[in-house]
């Protein structure tokens, strides 16, 4: 009698710590091609910078060897930059919901290069509009990581070159 009385209040506190799972997150401005268009040609300005993080002790980290992403502030981009700093929780189920076929009509409009050793990047042949770009810095301490990734929105004009310095 007593462990099953055990058993049922166990099962009752389970039940009441697990969470239902989460619905599909709705996306307020779906993917939509025709917001890239304008993304779609070689123009010429440029956009280049440097990617680093200072840690709590005053060392500089740079972005070297990672990847630089330029991606379209398309209203869909702009809602998925939003989001991204929400929990990994959040993250998941909203990547989870993402369609999957988003990504490769997306990636014509992104560009990526990789950082040089000093956290440098560049970008050439751009079109005017507006931008984020993106890089990830991170660095080990003992055996764990840690870092952040740095985004930053910036608006390009016609044939102007555009300096961006991606920091916290």
């Amino acid at each position: 009698m007593i462990r099953a009385l055990f058993v049922a209040t166990v099962c009752v506190v389970l039940a009441a710590c697990s969470s239902a799972p989460r619905a599909p997150y709705a996306w307020k401005a779906p993917f939509n091609e025709a917001d890239f268009s304008s993304y779609n040609y070689s123009g010429k300005a440029t956009v280049s910078g440097q990617a680093f993080l200072k840690t709590r002790g005053g060392d500089v980290k740079y972005g070297a060897g990672n990847i630089v992403s330029l991606t379209p502030a398309t209203a869909f981009a702009r809602e998925a930059a939003s989001l991204a700093d929400r929990s990994s929780d959040d993250n998941n189920t909203i990547l989870a919901s993402t369609p999957a076929a988003v990504i490769p009509k997306m990636k014509p409009y992104m560009r990526q290069t990789t950082a040089d050793g000093n956290g440098n990047f560049s970008f050439a042949g751009l079109t005017p509009g507006d931008y984020y770009v993106e890089c990830g810095v991170f660095w080990w301490t003992g055996k764990y990581t840690t870092g952040a990734t740095v985004r930053k929105l910036i608006s390009v004009k016609a044939d102007e070159q555009v300096r961006v310095v991606l920091t916290e």
